[in-house]
């Protein structure tokens, strides 16, 4: 039986308002439950970094020459940090979206479960237009801030985001389609979704990098045009699922008319999550203003090191949108001691799960740097290897402290605190990281004092979160 039937099949029809559904039941069974759902999500979501890891790899394996490569990675770099800003201000629309579907889902109301679910959906098309396509026109300079002084560097910055930038309709389409499943607890779809696009975005790139099977060797642009595709063959595959999904967020050829009153509560639920996530962006943009002036190795570095950060992090979002989807079905039904042993679960497995990334990119820093920038077995510059080393090294010890902050922010987040993650973020990613890293990278530590800063951040966060968890006033957090 398909994972969509097997919903289906435990849940209310759709026509059912009742205050305990049945379908919400294989959300609260304790830790299997949250295996279940929460494995799939940790390997799904695992596969949104993995383009840009496949995409450095893939541009870098293309240049021959060391210098090139390395200007050409530093230009994909600042490409997709760039596009991600976008990407995660939608990503965390979606994740207020969760919320509110959880939650409506946990208390029975289907039908408006349903509403909340297409509002969304309309929504992101709508901020493809207006965060995507329209920074797009400005590629030259908004890529100009960036202390881009070779041609190479700049042809590629500029190129690579505006092809993804015109083609963001489709990476903002697939994360709130796969935020829509996972809010009803199926994790499964979304790791096939999200696997089945990277393994076409890796055929995209050997073909439209490299020039084979007939098609025109497109180089750098290539990587950015095969992402699109793959990613647009995903939401075609999603959106079949979902013509035959759980009638909380099953859609057809009809019924697609905005509700103003729907579609202000998914946006006010998710634009403070959505702000804590660009404020997450924009930190990382900052520490790349930082250390710009030390050069194309180091930002070169830079790219390749937040790649593997990213792929560690969302491996961690997963486990954070398991908590999220479980704590806010069963608030939902007042069930506020087992909200708290899903968190307390959901922040033990995070912890597992980034401690041992952290562990392995410790230990084979060198061959993952080679790997996801220049090449495996091609000219590589020492310089550029040397400084990402370092840079993975240091940063991997914020890892296990970056797994509780994402799991105490889900858990606020799917009880419907949003403002207090928000707040959170901006005073110790803006505040504290930033400065601190600027104030830093003047002494002797160089631009290592920007990657020292993050650790520091990060273990303050922690606490801070912990602290704000533990106090409680989110238990009595509900949404409509």
């Amino acid at each position: 039986m398909s994972e969509s039937a097997s919903t289906e099949k435990t849940g209310s029809t759709e026509n059912a308002d009742s205050t305990t559904p049945t379908g919400s039941r294989s959300l609260t069974r304790g830790l299997p439950a949250l295996l279940k759902l929460g494995l799939p999500l940790v390997a799904g979501m695992g596969g949104h970094a993995f383009f840009n890891l496949i995409d450095l790899a893939m541009v870098g394996a293309y240049e021959s020459d060391p210098h090139r490569a390395e200007l050409t990675i530093s230009g994909v770099t600042i490409a997709s940090l760039l596009i991600t800003v976008p990407l995660v201000f939608v990503n965390g629309i979606s994740n207020g979206s969760v919320a509110v579907i959880a939650q409506q889902f946990g208390a029975g109301k289907m039908k408006r479960a349903n509403r909340s679910a297409r509002q969304a959906l309309l929504l992101a098309l709508v901020l493809s237009i207006v965060l995507g396509v329209l920074p797009g026109l400005f590629s030259g300079p908004i890529v100009s801030m960036f202390d881009v002084t070779s041609s190479l560097e700049r042809s590629v910055a500029e190129q690579y985001f505006a092809i993804m930038s015109h083609g963001a309709i489709t990476g903002f389409l697939l994360v709130q389609i796969t935020a829509n499943m996972r809010a009803i607890g199926m994790g499964m779809w979304p790791m096939i979704l999200l696997l089945t696009s990277n393994a076409g975005n890796i055929i995209g790139n050997y073909v439209l990098i490299f020039g084979k099977w007939g098609f025109p060797e497109l180089g750098a642009t290539g990587a950015a045009w095969s992402t699109t595709i793959a990613r647009g063959v995903a939401i075609l595959i999603g959106a079949a699922v979902l013509f035959r999904a759980h009638p909380s967020i099953r859609i057809g050829w009809t019924g697609w008319r905005i509700d103003k009153r729907v579609l202000r509560n998914v946006a006010g639920v998710g634009l403070p999550v959505a702000l804590q996530w660009t404020v997450r962006m924009v930190g990382m943009l900052a520490l790349l203003l930082v250390v710009s002036p030390f050069g194309s190795p180091v930002k070169a570095a830079f790219g390749v090191g937040t790649r593997l950060d990213t792929l560690a992090t969302f491996a961690g979002l997963g486990w954070g949108g398991a908590c999220a989807a479980m704590l806010g079905q069963r608030l939902a039904q007042d069930r506020i001691a087992d909200a708290r042993r899903v968190a307390l679960q959901s922040a033990i497995l995070n912890v597992a799960t980034m401690s041992l990334l952290a562990a392995v990119f410790y230990i084979w820093a060198a061959p993952l740097i080679r790997l996801f920038s220049l090449s495996v077995d091609g000219p590589v510059d020492p310089d550029s290897v040397a400084h990402g080393v370092t840079y993975l090294r240091i940063v991997v010890l914020s890892y296990p402290f970056y797994a509780l902050t994402i799991i105490w922010c889900h858990a606020l987040n799917g009880a419907g605190s949003m403002k207090t993650p928000l707040l959170i973020d901006a005073i110790g990613l803006l505040a504290v990281q930033v400065p601190l890293a600027w104030w830093l990278s003047t002494t002797d530590l160089a631009e290592t004092g920007a990657w020292w800063a993050m650790v520091v951040s990060q273990i303050l966060m922690a606490l801070v979160y912990w602290l704000v968890f533990r106090g409680g006033a989110w238990e009595s957090k509900r949404l409509r």
